[in-house]
């Protein structure tokens, strides 16, 4: 399977899941080592309904945000550029309703975990 393929098998994957909480540490291993596809991540992203959006984006946040700590050095640009294509999605869907704010934060990683995931991303 070619690889473009396969990360977009990947994003359907996850984006069709139930729990995305419960997809696993080896799926993110697998798709971080693969380049991404941004016209298929934000497909996905847009697609999202605001009863799942919440919980998948807090969750591709939170993995990111772990992975970017990771050793192996693509997977955590990899992580690095799916969280910068998260992001712009969120702060587009923001700008454009002008709800910047706390509603932004907690949409991206939920407000118990802000001070842990900008200690991570600020390092």
């Amino acid at each position: 399977m070619l690889r473009v393929e396969k990360v977009v098998g990947l994003y359907t994957k996850f984006f069709q899941a139930r729990d995305p909480r419960r997809v696993g540490t080896e799926f993110w291993e697998e798709l971080f080592l693969l380049p991404i596809n941004v016209e298929s991540l934000e497909g996905h992203l847009e697609k999202l309904t605001q009863t799942n959006s919440q919980t998948v984006i807090n969750e591709m946040t939170r993995v990111c945000s772990v992975f970017m700590e990771e050793e192996n050095d693509l997977r955590c640009v990899h992580a690095i550029e799916t969280l910068c294509v998260v992001m712009s999605h969120v702060f587009n869907l923001h700008h454009s309703s002008g709800a910047f704010g706390i509603d932004t934060i907690h949409l991206l990683c939920g407000v118990q975990t802000v001070d842990s995931f900008f200690q991570v991303t600020t390092k």
